[in-house]
């Protein structure tokens, strides 16, 4: 991938923000006329303390900026140099993704995985990305498959998070069941299965109970949350068991469990290009906004069970 040049991401970052040239620069104490010759590379990319201005009137981290702005006026045989280093940065990423692809796709079909995961030093957040991206790698049809659609199958995890999985990983492929029979069960398996009940998305602490589910809507990622807040209703209400389903593609017009800003939500789904809209049943509170790049809910929930008395 092409090092973007500082005209280019000003431009964007000024056109996501939905500013007008002149009203940039005018909330960066600059003139309307400088921020066209910056975009159109009239003019170089500008000094660090005008570059925190920029970005501060955009309301955006610095340091990409700053960088791509530094790179610039470096003199030619180091910048060549650091582009080399960049690319082969890119390159070995690349390989990392197409290798966390392919080892996600053999443990997702080695069966029930939780055994050779449990020693795992995951947190409730990273076991439930983990099982998000398993759910991803199992619907594709070859290792070859996956490694081909590794940028799908990793999309929501962050370059830490796939750092971290690569680490990790190899060892749990190796205590993975290898012998594990498909589309076969015992008498006892084919009946109802249990899953943990929570009282939050985050799983804090140790289950409250548990409870029986159809063995259709099991799997060893899912679990159950007890609904405690009314923001869902009368959809849902308090009190109500919802089956989480963390592997289920979240899809426009699905009710979808998440955690934001301090507080757990039921929200309808609504996914338009980047954007994300999380409609709540209740018509007297304000939807959730956010890039899709940022929507990272805990689960589609698939199932409820109400008591009536």
């Amino acid at each position: 991938m092409a090092q973007l040049s500082f005209a280019v991401l000003l431009k964007r970052a000024r056109k996501r923000a939905g500013l007008t040239q002149d009203a940039l620069g005018k909330k960066a104490g600059l003139t309307g006329s400088y921020i066209s010759m910056i975009e159109s590379g009239r003019k170089p990319a500008p000094r660090s303390p005008v570059i925190t201005r920029l970005c501060k009137a955009l309301g955006i981290r610095e340091k990409h900026f700053q960088d791509a702005a530094a790179l610039e006026r470096a003199p030619d045989p180091i910048r060549r140099r650091i582009e080399k280093i960049e690319r082969d940065e890119q390159s070995a990423q690349r390989h990392r993704d197409r290798l966390l692809s392919t080892t996600l796709f053999h443990l997702a079909h080695r069966g029930p995985v939780s055994a050779a995961t449990s020693f795992l030093d995951l947190s409730p957040a990273q076991r439930g990305l983990l099982g998000r991206l398993l759910g991803r790698a199992r619907t594709a049809r070859s290792p070859e498959d996956a490694e081909r659609r590794s940028g799908e199958v990793l999309e929501e995890a962050s370059g830490r998070e796939r750092e971290m999985l690569a680490r990790v990983l190899p060892a749990a492929l190796a205590k993975a069941p290898t012998d594990a029979p498909e589309d076969t069960a015992t008498e006892e398996e084919a009946g109802p299965r249990t899953l943990p009940i929570h009282g939050d998305l985050a799983r804090g602490g140790k289950p409250s109970g548990h409870h029986a589910v159809d063995p259709a809507l099991w799997h060893e990622q899912a679990f159950l949350w007890r609904v405690s807040g009314d923001d869902a209703y009368p959809r849902i209400e308090a009190g109500d068991l919802l089956l989480i389903d963390p592997l289920a593609e979240p899809k426009s017009g699905d009710l979808v469990a998440i955690h934001h800003k301090g507080q757990d939500h039921v929200r309808l789904l609504h996914v338009q290009d980047d954007q994300v809209r999380l409609e709540p049943p209740r018509p007297d509170m304000l939807p959730i906004r956010m890039a899709l790049s940022r929507f990272k809910p805990a689960g589609v929930v698939v199932w409820m069970c109400r008591a009536l008395r």
